[in-house]
């Protein structure tokens, strides 16, 4: 099964998603640092509305960069 990490940036529904993976089989992981999504199969941002704040968040946890790369230079799959 895939590893999917679930990024934390410190809003979003993290509990409830991880728990719906690991319902389903998956192996989730809740990815706190930019580099650990290098390590995980695909990719979950969850979402809280709030998408300035979303942004902000990503940015200032060093996660955007790393999100380009993982995403679209090696196209690992994100939701």
């Amino acid at each position: 099964m895939f590893e999917i990490g679930i990024v934390d940036y410190g809003m979003g529904n993290l509990r409830s998603v991880y728990s719906a993976l690991e319902a389903i089989g998956a192996t989730p992981v809740i990815c706190q640092e930019a580099q650990d999504l290098s390590q995980v199969d695909k990719i979950i941002l969850p979402g809280v509305g709030a998408i300035g704040d979303c942004i902000q968040n990503l940015k200032n946890r060093g996660f955007v960069e790393v999100l380009n790369h993982q995403v679209l230079e090696q196209g690992k799959p994100i939701l």
